[in-house]
């Protein structure tokens, strides 16, 4: 009984340092469950879809800097237009999909 009570211990202790608080008694899982797993698929499909019907050059705009990682100034450089066109394309981008994604 007391080995029984040892390993619930540390079990739980471990759980709770691992993936924080947990209820007595219950282990922590950090996987989401199917229903949250499929709405977030869904939500990925919904965005792909909604980043490939970008106007074109707010897209290219939008891949280099968000997807990419490329910093404004490096996206102007690459695409040959001012620092202030990169801006106003990826105004134009998050504004499409907002729009996009509330509907």
């Amino acid at each position: 009984m007391r080995e029984r009570r040892r390993r619930s211990t540390r079990d739980r202790d471990w759980s709770v340092a691992e993936y924080g608080a947990a209820s007595p008694g219950e282990t922590a899982d950090p996987r989401p469950g199917a229903e949250q797993a499929m709405e977030d698929q869904q939500r990925s499909a919904r965005l792909a879809t909604a980043i490939a019907a970008l106007p074109p050059a707010a897209g290219r705009v939008f891949r280099l800097h968000k997807l990419d990682g490329l910093p404004h100034a490096d996206v102007a450089r690459e695409l040959g237009i001012t620092r202030s066109g990169v801006e106003k394309h990826m105004a134009t981008a998050m504004t499409f999909l907002r729009r996009s994604l509330r509907d």
